[in-house]
């Protein structure tokens, strides 16, 4: 199979920085197109994967009940 290797520039939704990502080819149920950014992390949507690392913890955080957010880097 080919695969096609594009690079683009994209802003995020929430840090609202620009930053590159590159299409590497679609998950497993053929929709989905698959973007990386430079480190290898994948783009969720219009979120670089920093940002959602970032969101996806905090998320767990309050969903687990922890009371105390000093631990969490925003």
């Amino acid at each position: 199979m080919l695969v096609r290797i594009e690079t683009d520039k994209r802003k995020c939704k929430d840090c609202g920085e620009t930053k590159d990502r590159t299409f590497v080819g679609k998950f497993e149920n053929s929709k989905d197109k698959k973007f990386i950014d430079a480190d290898g992390g994948t783009w969720c949507g219009r979120l670089c994967p920093d940002c959602h690392r970032k969101k996806t913890k905090k998320n767990m955080r309050s969903l687990r009940g922890k009371k105390n957010d000093t631990s969490i880097q925003v």
